[in-house]
């Protein structure tokens, strides 16, 4: 993801099919992006710390928490994906 850039490219890892280009909401500067396990859908964060997912199936990105401060940076997702870790800002 590009800190600029409005949209995010995926294109299958074996090379195979075409790149898709997804848009990104949010207050720009994308940040820290991270796979689902089921690989299905793409955490990021935006410049207000908020959080979006891309579903990568139907294209649409979303809000899931406002002002989350981040995504864990190792392993965002816990208890078999069901879950996201993300914290809460400290002042």
């Amino acid at each position: 993801m590009s800190p600029v850039n409005t949209n995010c490219m995926y294109a299958p890892r074996d090379g195979k099919g075409t790149a898709k280009k997804y848009a990104l909401h949010g207050a720009g500067y994308y940040d820290r992006p991270a796979w689902s396990p089921d690989s299905k859908k793409i955490l990021y964060t935006d410049n207000s710390f908020s959080l979006y997912v891309i579903d990568l199936a139907g294209g649409a990105s979303k809000k899931i928490r406002q002002r989350g401060r981040c995504i864990a940076r190792a392993r965002p997702y816990v208890g078999a994906g069901r879950r996201i870790h993300a914290g809460s800002p400290t002042a």
